[in-house]
């Protein structure tokens, strides 16, 4: 899994390509949380498009606990195809207190990112 960031004056763009693979999300979203530290962001938005789709659901529930876990001060929106969203992993998140919401395209995941909560 690599990680491309971009930093904007709304937020931080994260984008993610290659392989979603169960142990590189920890890896992956701590360093995510540390670069948004660093940026001075409080908003960060994922393009997931170029991720592949997870090998289990377990993996999108794991990812789910650490979003919660390690970003749950952050908001964050995702984008991906329709066809990779079942909403599992965003559930999880959220049901744990992150600010975490997925959608199928960019400019929904940034209006949404930037409105007042």
């Amino acid at each position: 899994m690599q990680i491309d960031y971009k930093l904007t004056s709304d937020f931080l763009l994260v984008t993610f390509n290659g392989l979603w693979e169960r142990y590189d999300v920890e890896k992956s979203i701590k360093e995510i949380g540390f670069e948004a530290e660093k940026q001075k962001v409080k908003r960060m938005l994922f393009d997931l498009r170029e991720l592949s789709y997870p090998l289990s659901e377990m993996d999108r529930f794991y990812a789910g606990e650490v979003i919660a876990t390690v970003l749950v001060k952050f908001k964050i929106a995702g984008f991906a195809q329709a066809e990779k969203i079942n909403r599992f992993a965003e559930n999880v998140a959220v049901n744990r207190g992150a600010r975490f919401k997925m959608f199928t395209n960019e400019i929904d995941a940034v209006e949404w990112l930037i409105s007042d909560d």
